[in-house]
């Protein structure tokens, strides 16, 4: 039984071109050190002594630098080619993270997260697009998954062994964050290729216009996935306050959920992905908004870190059920001419999320409380699929027709 689970679960890894193995250990060591942004807000409250509100607008500095970042990486990938943006991104990434930890002064943390949000963030368009160009249209939700998997291996790693290190010093932090980000643009430098582009294949978007500015449909979409992000970016933020004040567990507990996180994602994704591949996608995205909401929903209703183990299983279900539907539909509506930029704008949508969510997230939880907080993500998560099903469907049958020409 046990041999032919394995089986099963290497066979959905089949048919990857290497071009996708290669993008997705670049991105496996760049997130194995990744460790700085979970244990951020426990970093200004315990060691600096600025509350969780102040805390928490540190983060949204990273977010607003990010919104450039995406916008300009993905023109920017358009124009000079996928890998140098990628490459940029992580050596100026790694140094910003390293002069990040030797800052003491608010003002100059935020200030540096804001540039670290541009620099960082311009890596997630380019590598999306890359991850597009390396796999037929067919597998393209495989490809993502592939690429999310080295995420999260790394994501298992990287606040788990964050949690060790904070018990030694939390500047060790910085150091291993950015470390890793400059090996993984050496990896990326000397052994990924970028594919040629093809004059044959500049006008293969499923939806022809000019700007993704004047696609209605996307621009929806894009909607759905800020209040999503929103929602998924309390994890860096009132998430962590909340299992420290109500759940009382510390930095390595807290560690150990997001490795929770990553290990389902990890071990389930890829095989589920190719198992529901003639599934409709709405009806996989819909259902996987709401686990991703109930998830978040149940958290006021337990004390336990087993009860939060629980709560987190539920909502990663709907992480995983979402987020390569969402990638994959955006990189068949945009075809290879545009597909850095329709990129950008998606990446975008998590970066302004970044800004809001934790912003509004911190608000909300001192004056109102966590349990308002918490509740709210059911009656989001319904009008999300309501928009999803009604002005942004097309999404899902530029999708659905993409996914046909193979």
């Amino acid at each position: 039984m046990i041999q032919k689970t394995w089986n099963r679960y290497l066979q959905s890894f089949k048919g990857l071109p290497g071009r996708s193995w290669m993008l997705a250990l670049v991105v496996l060591i760049n997130r194995s050190g990744s460790m700085v942004l979970v244990f951020m807000a426990l970093y200004l409250v315990h060691e600096l002594g600025v509350t969780p509100a102040q805390a928490a607008l540190a983060i949204s500095f990273y977010g607003v630098g990010g919104m450039a970042g995406t916008v300009a990486g993905g023109f920017l990938a358009d124009k000079l080619g996928y890998k140098r943006v990628q490459w940029l991104s992580l050596v100026l990434n790694g140094l910003g993270f390293i002069t990040l930890g030797h800052l003491h002064s608010l003002h100059g943390i935020q200030a540096m997260m804001a540039v670290i949000g541009v620099v960082a963030e311009a890596f997630r368009p380019a590598n999306a697009a890359a991850v597009a160009d390396s796999c037929p249209k067919g597998q393209l939700a495989r490809g993502y998954s592939l690429n999310r998997l080295a995420i999260n291996v790394g994501a298992t790693i990287g606040p788990a062994v964050g949690g060790l290190l904070v018990l030694v010093g939390y500047r060790f932090l910085f150091w291993v964050d950015g470390l890793t980000c400059l090996a993984a643009a050496l990896i990326l430098l000397l052994f990924y290729h970028e594919p040629p582009r093809k004059k044959a294949d500049v006008d293969n978007s499923t939806f022809q216009t000019s700007s993704a500015l004047r696609d209605f449909p996307f621009l929806l979409f894009l909607l759905v996935v800020l209040c999503y992000g929103m929602l998924f970016m309390q994890l860096l933020s009132t998430f962590p306050l909340f299992m420290d004040s109500a759940y009382g567990l510390h930095e390595t507990a807290i560690g150990l959920l997001f490795a929770l996180n990553a290990v389902i994602c990890a071990t389930v994704e890829m095989p589920l992905v190719t198992r529901l591949q003639k599934t409709p996608p709405l009806r996989t995205v819909t259902i996987g908004i709401l686990f991703f909401a109930l998830g978040f929903a149940l958290l006021p209703f337990g004390k336990s870190g087993l009860f939060a183990a629980v709560t987190v299983v539920m909502w990663t279900m709907g992480e995983i059920l979402s987020f390569p539907q969402f990638s994959a539909m955006v990189a068949t509506r945009a075809g290879e001419r545009r597909r850095g930029r329709y990129m950008g704008l998606y990446s975008l949508a998590f970066s302004t999320a970044l800004v809001l969510g934790p912003a509004i997230g911190g608000f909300f939880y001192e004056k109102f409380g966590p349990t308002p907080l918490w509740l709210s993500y059911i009656p989001l998560g319904l009008l999300m699929i309501l928009i999803l099903h009604t002005g942004a469907r097309p999404m899902f049958l530029s999708f659905s027709a993409g996914q046909r020409e193979i």
